[in-house]
């Protein structure tokens, strides 16, 4: 998470990174990458200081590193982008949707250029699987009053980890992300109200976890 007392203004800007594995096994340590690139584009002024925050979403026995590199030009290469996650959800064993019970709401927004999602399993030891796909829904995308006929749910795949029933280590999803190569540019009303759901195809033994982020202009 991104914070500054700019006056050009970094509002609480949060995004997901790639989680790091688990493992049963003292010897075993797992490094995720590759480091991801997120677009700010917010104007900055001397003097300013941008403080960064590293949250992790469950308790760690042993808190993991972080490290941020930011990128500083002298002119302003696009819109400023706003960032924000979903709600950490564990929840969800059964063939169907799960659903985050919290609505996550864009004030001020004007488009949506990227959505990304994680999943992760619970358990190390005996680990099924995991397939599915997020659902992204809003009756505030698009709608008829900016001239634009309203469009149906975002849905998009998450890369899911596989299942294992041995201590070594396990399975990392891919921090899913769509709109970061093409923006996507989907007009929004101001407030947006998203419910976020996640559709397993798979059965699970354990319930496992689940999260999304926005970045939008």
């Amino acid at each position: 998470m991104l914070k500054s007392n700019d006056n050009g203004g970094i509002v609480p800007w949060q995004v997901l990174l790639p989680p790091i594995g688990s493992s049963l096994l003292k010897s075993v340590a797992q490094f995720r990458g590759p480091n991801q690139v997120y677009p700010v584009n917010c104007p900055v002024i001397g003097g300013s200081t941008i403080d960064v925050y590293g949250q992790t979403l469950f308790n760690h026995t042993i808190q993991p590193w972080m490290g941020v590199t930011l990128l500083f030009a002298d002119f302003v290469p696009g819109p400023q982008y706003h960032a924000k996650i979903g709600t950490f959800q564990n929840t969800g064993t059964a063939v169907g949707e799960a659903a985050d019970p919290n609505t996550l709401r864009i004030t001020s927004g004007h488009l949506i250029k990227e959505v990304g999602g994680l999943v992760v399993g619970t358990t190390v030891a005996a680990l099924t699987g995991i397939l599915g796909w997020f659902r992204l829904a809003s009756s505030n995308y698009g709608k008829q009053a900016q001239g634009l006929t309203q469009m149906g749910d975002m849905l998009f795949m998450a890369d899911g980890p596989s299942g294992q029933v041995d201590t070594n280590i396990q399975e990392c999803t891919y921090l899913q992300r769509v709109g970061n190569i093409t923006p996507l540019d989907i007009p929004i009303e101001d407030p947006c109200d998203i419910s976020i759901f996640f559709d397993l195809a798979v059965a699970l033994t354990t319930t496992g976890n689940f999260c999304t982020h926005i970045l939008y202009t």
